[in-house]
């Protein structure tokens, strides 16, 4: 690579974690220095699937799910 240049942001975007109590995993994270960036979404009507987006002390974004990603998104119809 050129002196001075960039290849721009190379880590990762964040991390997704899956709880049974979001609300409260959410809640230890900002207690615990982090922050919520987001209220509680749900990615399927009428079922219990939901997601917050929180920030650890180091400006990380933690995605938090109640359910795994397959259950999360797949098979809608």
């Amino acid at each position: 690579m050129p002196k001075g240049g960039s290849r721009g942001y190379e880590g990762f975007f964040h991390i997704c974690l899956v709880s049974d109590d979001i609300e409260k995993l959410a809640e230890d994270i900002a207690a615990s220095g982090g922050k919520r960036r987001s209220d509680i979404w749900n990615t399927w009507e009428n079922k219990p699937y939901y997601l917050i987006y929180c920030e650890d002390p180091f400006g990380n974004i933690i995605e938090l799910y109640s359910r795994s990603t397959e259950l999360m998104y797949g098979n809608k119809d």
